[in-house]
């Protein structure tokens, strides 16, 4: 047992979480957001913001959104939280509740594609209705219906259990 994090090891991530983490890779992305309803793009990984190391990158033009995974430490959890400008205006923005206690990828992966008009959704698409749905709603009422929005829900979990079962480790 991990009592740090209350995990029991013989235990999977979909019975500890209601969404259990998704695994951080590129492909995975990309094959969620297919799910979702996005089309005509392409995802990479960056290794580095360096010009010398984003010029490898297989794009023949810059990326429209970036997603960056990088692991709150516990002791600055509460400064984190005040980091950023709350005044930068996005087209779409929601909040992460208790409930959707390991859907930062998605929620990064949802603002990543609401927020570029551009990026084309396929009509009827499950995040198409998130967004119809949601359109005029408060930041913490959009997180509520994620939470309940079984459509999207389903394909996450379906993306998470094709990647395997993953134990929960801290390191």
């Amino acid at each position: 047992i991990n009592a740090e994090y209350g995990i029991h090891p013989s235990e999977n991530m979909a019975d500890q979480f209601h969404w259990p983490p998704l695994e951080s890779d590129p492909q995975v992305f990309a094959d969620f957001a297919t799910k979702l309803g996005l089309t005509n793009y392409s995802t990479g990984e960056v290794f580095s913001f360096d010009p010398d190391m984003l010029a490898f990158l297989p794009f023949a033009e810059p990326p429209k959104a970036v997603i960056a995974c990088v692991r709150r430490m516990p002791e600055h959890k509460d400064t984190d939280k005040t980091r950023g400008d709350a005044a930068t205006e996005v087209d779409f923005y929601m909040d992460q509740t208790g409930k959707l206690d390991n859907a930062c990828g998605v929620i990064a992966l949802v603002h990543s594609i609401l927020n570029v008009p551009d990026m084309i959704l396929a009509d009827g698409s499950p995040l198409g209705q998130f967004r119809e749905e949601n359109k005029e709603t408060t930041p913490e009422q959009r997180a509520r219906s994620l939470e309940e929005f079984t459509a999207i829900h389903e394909l996450y979990k379906e993306t998470a259990a094709e990647v395997g079962d993953f134990l929960f480790d801290p390191d």
